[in-house]
């Protein structure tokens, strides 16, 4: 009989991976013989990710549905050429059991192990479920939701499969040493840190708001400095903007290092993502969160609502017109890197917040 297997199905982002990764590095430490098998979308940001692990990645060929008419043929031939693989995957490994991260990598894998009762999980994020875990729940033993609120919008009779876990950390997020991080990241350890990210696309109305508030940014050169981590698409734009000003600056297209990147952070500004929420948390890291507006269930809104109720975030509506964005930066962000005892408050307050065991509680169940 060969070393037990486990297949983790998702991905497409950072925020469906990295939560997959601590679940996985939970299995191995379990136990070092699991073999641990990603069926991941066939999008770069999965297999750069995963290309630093020992993990087999088995890219897919599904597509993200759209409501277009136009594109439903290019949806529905990749989402049978998933299903295919996906049955073809299953009957290969025979894996103990499958474990789906959210979204649209998730559902044919999904799909057809709860079709070949293997045992079949799905995580949760985010408070309100997507058209993937909506479409999946009613199929799947287990669901694990990060905020206890997701099982009301659960129809009544899945309610039993919900256990509220939280959301796994990605690993070694609170292993990082500030001293290393300074030498990592090239910054000055006398100084504050001000960390920016939010996620590639969707971080650039933030890195256009930054850099729109890059001359306010000079009145703090002497107590703070940037990191910013900004994509691809923004990259040069931001170094330009920043480069030779009084504030220092160091800004990157993407990080590998993030528990570098919460070691040294003092104050973040960031989108309102399930994982995020999940890393401010665990880190008791002070935010000023600019939520994703385009949702149409505006689940970021509803994602960071706890942290601004217990006094661990601020929130700052995006206006999507940097010009705008700016004057009510002006009145959070800035007058924040100016308070210290502000600070201070906001991490006491994120500090309270028990750190979840999510990766341990799904691993456990994965490997029965």
């Amino acid at each position: 009989m060969g070393n037990p297997t486990y297949i983790i199905a998702g991905g497409g982002t950072g925020g469906h991976m990295y939560p997959g990764l601590a679940v996985a590095d939970q299995i191995s430490r379990n136990n070092p013989d699991a073999v641990v098998a990603f069926a991941c979308s066939n999008r770069p940001i999965d297999l750069e990710i995963l290309s630093s692990t020992d993990y087999i990645s088995i890219p897919q060929p599904t597509l993200p549905f759209r409501r277009n008419p136009f594109k439903m043929p290019s949806f529905l031939l990749a989402w049978y050429k998933s299903l295919r693989l996906a049955r073809r995957v299953l009957d290969d490994l025979k894996p103990v059991s499958v474990l789906g991260l959210g979204g649209f990598a998730a559902g044919a894998v999904v799909r057809e192990a709860a079709r070949k009762s293997i045992p079949v999980a799905i995580m949760n994020p985010d408070i309100i479920p997507g058209r993937a875990n909506r479409y999946l729940a009613g199929r799947v033993d287990a669901i694990f939701p990060q905020f206890g609120s997701t099982a009301g919008e659960v129809p009544p009779e899945l309610r039993g499969k919900v256990r509220k876990t939280g959301c796994p950390t990605r690993p070694g997020l609170l292993e990082g040493d500030r001293e290393e991080a300074c030498r990592h990241f090239d910054l000055d350890p006398d100084c504050k840190t001000l960390i920016v990210f939010g996620g590639s696309i969707l971080a650039e109305s933030i890195t256009d708001s930054l850099c729109m508030l890059a001359d306010d940014m000079d009145e703090f050169a002497e107590e703070w400095q940037i990191l910013a981590i900004v994509g691809e698409k923004k990259l040069d734009f931001a170094r330009q903007v920043f480069n030779n000003r009084s504030i220092s600056a160091t800004v990157l297209k993407y990080c590998y290092r993030m528990d570098l990147a919460y070691a040294v952070a003092d104050l973040a500004l960031t989108r309102g993502g399930a994982v995020t929420v999940a890393e401010l948390t665990a880190t008791a890291t002070p935010a000023v969160i600019m939520p994703y507006p385009y949702h149409s269930d505006r689940q970021q809104y509803q994602n960071i609502a706890g942290l601004v109720k217990n006094g661990c975030a601020r929130m700052v509506e995006d206006r999507c017109v940097p010009s705008i964005n700016v004057e009510f930066l002006n009145e959070t962000l800035v007058p924040l890197m100016r308070d210290r005892a502000a600070l201070e408050g906001m991490k006491a307050a994120a500090s309270k917040n028990a750190v979840s065991n999510a990766a341990e509680i799904i691993a456990g169940w994965m490997t029965g």
